[in-house]
């Protein structure tokens, strides 16, 4: 696919599920630009402190949840920019919607397997944003996730509580960006240069807890503003040459 003149190879997202160049979505790709993404931390997430009595309300209702689980992730990446080490090349920047899909723990995602012009640069930034309802590029996105119109960010898992176990889909609107500088700049599609390695590493761990270990509740309103700010101090960009999300 051509954008701006470039190739983009694009990624398949069907069900929440990536169908990629990589056949078990960790083996190399062929772009000389190449990002994987991991969510590490645990699935399950329980208080680190027991509620205090006349404490806000809000962390434990509705009803009073014990454990949190985490079962699924889906995020928008809306941007990708490297900025450029010369002063006579272009920064590269592409802004075709992805949405990648993480579990907990589990195998990491092909994000980007990207050509992009040679050339050196210092710094690459990925900027995750909400698909846009009437955005044409986007529709698609939002017809195979409507949870996701307006939305940067999806979460599903089951909240246990009171004896019972519900399911529940928290969703946001965040931008979460994140960037790793080159030191020294990358020299990037030329034969002499190496593709460039990168992952994004979400680490769900804390996710559901307040300041003081509380839990969280994604089902009450009241939780949203410290969940959405847990989220966007978890994430990291960094160059992977392993491709392990170490």
């Amino acid at each position: 696919m051509l954008l701006n003149g470039r190739f983009f190879r694009p990624l398949a997202v069907i069900a929440g599920a990536f169908s990629t160049a990589c056949s078990d979505g960790t083996g190399p790709g062929e772009g000389a630009l190449q990002v994987h993404a991991f969510a590490h931390g645990p699935a399950v997430q329980h208080a680190t402190v027991q509620p205090v009595p006349g404490a806000e309300a809000a962390v434990f209702t509705p009803g009073h949840a014990e454990s949190v689980r985490i079962d699924r992730i889906l995020l928008v990446l809306g941007r990708v920019k490297l900025e450029k080490a010369g002063v006579t090349q272009a920064d590269f920047v592409d802004e075709r919607s992805v949405v990648v899909s993480l579990t907990p723990g589990g195998a990491p995602a092909e994000l980007l397997d990207l050509d992009i012009p040679a050339g050196e640069y210092k710094e690459l930034e990925l900027a995750f944003d909400k698909l846009e309802r009437g955005n044409p590029g986007e529709e698609p996105l939002i017809q195979q996730h409507p949870a996701l119109a307006d939305r940067t960010l999806l979460i599903e898992g089951t909240v246990t509580g009171d004896g019972t176990t519900e399911p529940f889909t928290f969703t946001a609107d965040l931008d979460l960006d994140v960037e790793v500088q080159f030191l020294p700049p990358r020299l990037v599609g030329l034969a002499e240069g190496e593709p460039v390695m990168a992952s994004v590493v979400i680490d769900v761990e804390g996710w559901m807890l307040d300041a003081v270990g509380r839990l969280l509740d994604p089902r009450d309103p009241a939780s949203r503003s410290a969940i959405e700010g847990n989220v966007q101090r978890s994430a990291d960009l960094f160059e992977d040459p392993e491709v392990d999300g170490r």
